[in-house]
């Protein structure tokens, strides 16, 4: 079979001036790459459009393919499609690629031997047109096939401590590990490379170890799972949210049909919202506002307002610094309570390591786990983090 190499040109001024972090290389070196090309180079250049025509000349005559992100707006500073068209042997084959998600659509043209696709900017706009568009065509152009491989997403789980526990595997069966995109705080992404035939005994053994929700197959969100999980049963949740100020309700809610899993919520940040949802102030002045009796009671408060029509209750609280709370709590404590119309409960400590930003976004990763795990009663392992 033959290698296609592929070179990725991530084009702003805002990327090399460093106001915005590139997200682009990684996506499309890990969907790149996940279908069979190797990847020569990221490279990241300004809106300049002689800059763009000389990486452009550079890359084309040593690559099978090069995708550019960046730079096809109405604005005077995008210069890529120009840049593009001043190279003349870059019109053979021009096509436009549609973009539904938004203004600027896309190209893609055959350079001599090379095959050049111009993307747009902006990440919701880039990724539906890979998918849709971009990837079909070079099936086409290339031929290109993927290795056996598999695409897991893990929560909450450090990409070290992972990594070291498959390295059995990989020294066992011949499996190679490559870690692909970080989304934040939010998952980690891994390729397993020959793995198919040991891919329900991975499964097996990274749940056991670490969590059964805390892995997922595919480009899969815990939210998706959460709506499918509330949805299965006819169940809507109540939030009601401290520290995470509605990030939790929010992360739902990008789940398409999340009306049918999600009544609402409220933010209880201050210990007058905690009072005002129905918490004593007797609870939060005898063990604080970051406790396991205060979570509890804005939970069961929570479910008592929503006057039955939520049948599942969560709430999170945590001490997200950057210094600790009144009670002398350390930065990262966290507890999340969970209540159901049945009076089942479920209530949670967690130490979170990081920033206030990186805090809430793992407290409310641990809140999903911790509800999908009170939702299915699957065996869930506790991951400090």
């Amino acid at each position: 079979m033959r290698l296609y190499s592929a070179a990725l040109l991530i084009i702003g001024n805002e990327i090399t001036e460093g106001r915005i972090i590139d997200r682009h290389g990684s996506y499309l070196a890990m969907t790149l790459s996940g279908i069979g090309y190797i990847i020569s180079e990221i490279v990241a250049i300004p809106d300049q459009q002689e800059v763009i025509v000389d990486a452009l000349q550079r890359l084309i005559d040593a690559n099978s393919l090069v995708v550019a992100s960046g730079g096809l707006g109405p604005t005077s500073d995008d210069c890529t499609l120009q840049a593009l068209y001043s190279i003349e042997e870059a019109v053979t084959n021009s096509q436009q690629l549609k973009n539904r998600t938004g203004l600027a659509p896309g190209v893609i043209t055959e350079c001599g031997s090379c095959w050049i696709a111009l993307l747009p900017g902006p990440v919701h706009e880039l990724q539906p047109m890979v998918r849709e568009q971009l990837l079909p065509h070079l099936s086409q152009v290339h031929h290109v096939r993927p290795p056996g491989h598999q695409l897991l997403s893990l929560f909450g789980v450090p990409e070290s401590h992972a990594d070291r526990f498959l390295q059995q595997y990989v020294a066992q069966q011949g499996i190679t590990l490559q870690w692909g995109s970080r989304i934040g705080d939010w998952k980690n992404q891994l390729i397993l490379y020959n793995s198919t035939e040991y891919l329900p005994q991975l499964l097996s053994a990274l749940r056991h170890e670490f969590g059964y929700w805390r892995i997922l197959e595919g480009d899969e969100d815990l939210s998706s799972q959460v709506v499918s999980a509330l949805t299965a049963v006819g169940w809507k949740l109540v939030c009601a949210e401290s520290c995470s100020a509605g990030l939790l309700s929010a992360h739902i809610a990008t789940v398409a049909g999340a009306s049918q899993a999600l009544w609402g919520g409220a933010v209880v940040y201050g210990a007058g919202a905690k009072q005002w949802l129905g918490v004593t102030k007797d609870v939060l002045e005898k063990y604080g506002s970051v406790s396991e009796a205060s979570s509890s009671a804005l939970a069961h408060q929570a479910l008592l307002q929503s006057k039955g029509e939520a049948q599942v209750a969560l709430a999170i609280c945590c001490v997200a610094g950057p210094t600790a709370d009144e009670q002398g709590q350390a930065i990262g404590t966290t507890w999340i309570a969970l209540e159901d119309k049945e009076g089942r409960l479920h209530r949670q400590s967690y130490s979170l390591r990081g920033n206030r930003v990186s805090i809430r976004r793992k407290a409310v990763i641990e809140a999903l786990v911790a509800l999908l795990d009170f939702l299915g009663h699957t065996e869930e392992t506790n991951v400090s983090q």
